[in-house]
């Protein structure tokens, strides 16, 4: 920004467009995925390899940090969407300040 002014004035893409090569990256994507044979494909290879599954399907879900509480030891929640086998119950602090 020179001058403190706000726009678009210089070029550039315009604010909320979407990037050419992420389009046709993702379109060229989207092209493989059906000729390997779409959903019914995947669903074969998910079953051979869920560790890759669950990672893929891991990195599609929002993520989001609650935190509670103020007083000590401090509870910190990741939502993910997913969830644990086995949850893990770690207090941050186990001492008494």
């Amino acid at each position: 920004m020179r001058g403190g002014k706000h726009g678009n004035r210089g070029g550039g893409r315009p604010k909320g467009s979407k990037n050419k090569t992420t389009v046709a990256i993702k379109d060229c994507l989207q092209k493989v995925y059906d000729g390997l044979g779409g959903p019914e494909a995947m669903l074969e290879w998910a079953k051979l390899n869920q560790t890759d599954f669950y990672l893929l399907w891991g990195k599609q879900i929002p993520r989001a940090v609650e935190v509670e509480g103020g007083e000590k030891p401090l509870k910190i929640v990741i939502v993910t969407g997913v969830p644990d086998a086995e949850p893990a119950k770690k207090n941050v602090s186990d001492s008494d300040d």
